[in-house]
């Protein structure tokens, strides 16, 4: 079995990173959106983002090894389930954004972070303590008051950034369990492979049977532009994220991901049109507030290690 020397934790690189990822992943939500609203079926647009994705982490990886792909990671199949996770998380969270607007769309697929608490103390054995309980759930209550506007009305599409949201916690806990057995480099292009396998059928299978949801569009250049735009900023977010889970505890980064919405309230005012309200203003403090926690925890807490 080959694997990497197991990754050095280093949270404060690892929140960076996180912060990073919710800077620039509004800019591909709202990119989806308008794809989505226009009437690109989700799977096309979940396709487009991972061809991107192959084809800048596949030059990436020629030009490291100088031409060679190298040997595939063993074991294998924690990379392909990662790859069906992600790809099914995409293809709901893009399905969702053509009914919702973003901030409520990132305030329901905020159950994430909390997912991810629990489950890197359930399956990852990681210590989970009272701070980060309380960060977590700090964060999602915020969140979930940013949503509650318009919760009531948006019916079972409200469901699909739910169900995302188990999709990305999932991948989270694969990223972080077998971290040494392949580089963030390595997670990428195995996860944007295994997506244009499974997608590319299941638009096939949109052509033949007709069917609205899944059935392919030729698009134009104004969405091709889009589209690109989705595949390149989804490919840096999403190596950001991949490498910040290998470096450090789920469980410490789950509530910088509440950092988002802000975000995502800001590229829905000034592109959609959503105007906030005191509910996203309040709730977006408090997810601001619940970050700058574990921060202030995490920092704390190393530099009395260090000293000692």
């Amino acid at each position: 079995m080959r694997t990497l020397a197991v990754p050095t934790d280093n949270i404060k690189t690892g929140i960076l990173l996180v912060i990073g990822f919710t800077a620039l992943i509004p800019f591909v939500e709202g990119a989806v959106k308008a794809l989505g609203q226009g009437g690109m079926a989700s799977p096309e647009i979940t396709f487009g983002r991972f061809v991107t994705q192959i084809v800048v982490i596949g030059t990436a990886i020629l030009v490291i090894n100088r031409g060679r792909f190298g040997h595939l990671p063993t074991p294998l199949w924690p990379f392909i389930l990662r790859g069906l996770l992600i790809t099914a998380g995409s293809g709901l969270l893009y399905a969702g954004l053509a009914f919702l607007p973003l901030a409520d769309s990132s305030a329901i697929l905020f159950v994430m972070p909390l997912m991810i608490t629990a489950l890197s103390a359930l399956l990852l054995r990681e210590s989970v303590g009272p701070w980060r309980w309380s960060a977590a759930l700090a964060g999602f209550a915020g969140a979930m008051l940013v949503a509650s506007p318009n919760i009531g009305s948006v019916g079972w599409s409200a469901l699909l950034p739910a169900m995302a949201a188990l999709c990305y916690a999932g991948a989270v806990m694969l990223t972080r369990r077998f971290a040494a057995h392949g580089s963030a480099i390595t997670f990428q292009f195995t996860t944007a492979l295994t997506a244009c396998v499974v997608l590319s059928i299941v638009l096939i299978t949109g052509t033949v049977t007709d069917i609205t949801a899944i059935r392919p569009s030729w698009p134009t250049t104004a969405e091709l532009q889009l589209l690109l735009t989705v595949g390149l900023f989804a490919t840096v977010t999403n190596m950001m994220m991949t490498q910040a889970a290998r470096i450090a505890p789920s469980s410490v980064l789950a509530p910088f991901l509440y950092l988002e919405i802000i975000g995502a309230m800001m590229m829905g005012y000034f592109v959609f049109n959503h105007v906030p309200g005191w509910e996203m203003l309040l709730g977006g403090s408090i997810v601001v507030a619940a970050g700058l926690l574990v921060w202030w925890r995490e920092t704390t807490v190393a530099a009395s290690i260090k000293a000692e």
